[in-house]
């Protein structure tokens, strides 16, 4: 059980985009979703997992606090194998560290954290060329650059299928353990097949834009959220990012500057050329 679940976390990590942001915790209703958020600043990156528990579920199912926690302890027990698998990989990379596994109560989920000290430390774990499947498209305006990205989500439904399985073997164990009845864990499979997968995407400077953006309190959040129906038809996200083209609006400061020069200088010019002009005109007005 061990080799497939980390087969299966490879396969979702192979699947990282690069993305420049800034840190900002978020704080998620409650919801039935396997997660993967992206936090970071200019010194730091952090990745967070976080898999759902359903206490509300659970609790309406069995209404056992020993029975939930038990959960909580096998559930614990499956999301610790990713966890001691990047700790090991960390020991060979400076500026790396790993969390340990505990529950989140704002997300009512179990989960752990990866962060990254330095850009050295998160390169060198991601590979420079881990984007190679990314494809993105320029189109530039004259005072904003936008570019546009389209990247692989970072679940499929190979891995998606690998953790309905993995809810299934922990709900048999813990049904099996707590003597749980057949119907009842039967429900219980339903609803987490029905998970679905999201990735989250948090910046303080709001460079990122997509068609699920949103700001709260300055913190700008972009979260992709895919059902399993929705990963077998699509399993791509698409993210634009906006920018000052800085060149145009020098070029153009510099074109005005001139122009206005250029002007004034044939004012003046035009006046000393013609002096009896501008005594006419006084007299006029006189």
């Amino acid at each position: 059980m061990k080799k497939s679940l980390l087969f299966l976390f490879a396969i979702l990590f192979c699947a990282f985009p690069f993305i420049n942001s800034n840190y900002a915790m978020a704080e998620n209703d409650y919801k039935n979703s396997i997660e993967l958020i992206k936090i970071s600043s200019s010194s730091q990156n952090e990745f967070a997992y976080l898999f759902p528990v359903n206490s509300k579920k659970l609790k309406e199912i069995v209404d056992d606090s020993i029975l939930i926690e038990g959960f909580k302890f096998y559930l614990k027990s499956n999301v610790n194998v990713l966890r001691n698998s990047y700790n090991e990989k960390a020991k060979d990379i400076e500026g790396m560290a790993v969390s340990d596994v505990k529950y989140y109560t704002d997300y009512d989920a179990i989960g752990f954290e990866i962060s990254f000290s330095t850009l050295e430390a998160y390169y060198k774990f991601f590979g420079e060329n881990n984007t190679s499947n990314d494809t993105n498209k320029k189109s530039s305006g004259l005072f904003w650059k936008r570019k546009e990205y389209e990247i692989n989500f970072p679940f499929s439904v190979k891995s998606a299928d690998a953790f309905r399985k993995m809810y299934s073997n922990l709900i048999a164990t813990w049904g099996a353990t707590f003597e749980v009845n057949e119907e009842n864990l039967e429900e219980l499979i339903n609803i987490f097949n029905e998970t679905t997968f999201t990735y989250e995407l948090i910046s303080a400077s709001g460079q990122i834009h997509s068609e699920n953006s949103f700001e709260v309190n300055g913190v700008h959040y972009n979260i992709f959220e895919k059902s399993y129906e929705e990963l077998e038809k699509d399993s791509t996200i698409k993210f634009y990012t906006i920018s000052v083209n800085a060149g145009w609006w020098y070029f153009f400061a510099l074109l005005f500057t001139l122009l206005a020069t250029i002007i004034i200088f044939l004012v003046i010019k035009f006046k000393k050329s013609f002096p009896q002009i501008s005594k006419f005109s006084t007299n006029q007005i006189n």
